[in-house]
């Protein structure tokens, strides 16, 4: 039996990066056709345990060891080490290849940053999306450099590199020669847990303080998640006598602009549209997806994504979801969506108003379409470890 060291990433800032680990995890244990694989998470000690928490009961879970943590004086031997180990040709983290071999570990992934040709331990490297070679304004010179210098040394080491859609993939097959590396596309999908449909919507009335009818956006605030034209297209509505109301979750910091979200709530005040907005921040995952579900429709206005997770959730949940429309989204082609250009707030102020006219009905989620969408993700990826 294949024993497949998952690496969790993500965190509180990145919670996209989190799901996409649930998701794997929840997809591969529901293949029940799973009978050569088996699944190890890899956790670094600076990983929050309310991450992955609910997983420990599903999965087995290797912890390794965070260097910052190490007393000073082992630092500087290890340091040591492993600079006598680079010039004699290993050139690879061999403390974190040692832990690899020890528990038995055959590939790993997800991978960011290279771990050389030579690393032991096969590994599969995954490119989220190319957001820096369309919006450099949202990164600095220095962030710049660092992606691009990561992305050449991945395409010149990883025998394999996945991407979520194809439109990452020829983003990445235009700007970067590759040497040797397997491109794979794997579309992920979201696998929720039925708590949610057990959760009392009632109570997050109350507890939130939400309107009978709203719309919900279900994004980190971050720039290119676009929630400025929501905001535009609430103030077209209300001069022109609708008023609607619109829910935002998700983490209210952008590590890249710290000041984005305090000139977004600035913005909302200035305009006078605070009785038509209610911003939930990070919530729980439950509440959330409870939200979602009992909202009028989920926008998702985004002006750049590697494959969204909302749009999955969407698709899941079975509900009408108002959709930016770039290539990607496009290409992921969600059930129950209609779409708008994103830098147009009155074509998706228009939409807003027939939807909460009732022109826009949500159809009846197709479970078994959706359960055969989660069915090939799983094998997609077993196929990928076993090419």
């Amino acid at each position: 039996m294949k024993r497949i060291g998952l690496l969790f990433t993500g965190s509180e800032n990145w919670l996209g990066g989190v799901y996409y680990i649930k998701n794997i995890i929840l997809a591969l244990n529901n293949n029940t056709e799973n009978e050569k694989h088996y699944l190890v998470l890899i956790v670094p000690p600076w990983i929050s345990k309310s991450l992955y928490s609910d997983l420990s009961a599903n999965i087995e879970i290797l912890f390794y060891p965070d260097k910052k943590s190490i007393e000073s004086r082992y630092v500087m031997l290890h340091r040591v080490f492993r600079k006598i180990r680079s010039l004699l040709g290993k050139g690879y983290d061999y403390s974190f290849s040692k832990i690899l071999i020890n528990n038995r570990i055959d590939v790993i992934y997800p991978v960011y940053s290279t771990l050389t040709k030579k690393f032991p331990v096969p590994w599969i490297a995954w490119v989220p999306d190319l957001q820096h070679k369309f919006y450099s304004q949202y990164f600095t010179a220095k962030q710049i450099k660092e992606r691009e210098k990561n992305y050449k040394s991945l395409a010149n080491d990883a025998s394999k590199i996945i991407f979520s859609s194809y439109d990452a993939l020829n983003t990445f097959h235009k700007y970067y020669s590759f040497n040797k590396s397997k491109l794979f596309v794997l579309q992920f999908r979201s696998i929720i847990d039925t708590e949610y449909q057990n959760h009392n919507f009632r109570t997050n009335l109350g507890k939130y303080n939400l309107p009978g009818n709203y719309f919900c956006v279900s994004n980190q605030w971050w720039a290119h998640k676009n929630h400025i034209v929501v905001l535009n297209a609430i103030i077209l509505l209300l001069k022109a006598g609708t008023n609607i109301n619109v829910v935002f979750t998700g983490k209210t910091f952008d590590h890249r602009n710290e000041k984005f979200f305090e000139q977004m709530k600035c913005y909302i005040k200035d305009n006078e549209i605070d009785k038509n907005v209610r911003i939930l921040g990070l919530i729980p995952r439950t509440d959330q997806l409870s939200i979602m579900k009992n909202s009028l429709g989920i926008i998702q206005p985004s002006k750049f994504e590697g494959w969204s997770t909302v749009v999955e959730d969407a698709q899941a949940l079975g509900k009408k979801i108002i959709i930016s429309d770039i290539p990607v989204n496009k290409e992921q082609a969600p059930a129950n969506a209609v779409y708008f250009n994103p830098d147009n707030p009155t074509e998706l102020s228009n939409l807003l108003k027939m939807i909460s006219c009732g022109q826009f009905v949500d159809e009846e989620p197709n479970n078994d379409r959706y359960k055969s969408l989660i069915k090939k993700f799983s094998l997609d990826f077993l196929n990928i470890v076993e090419e």
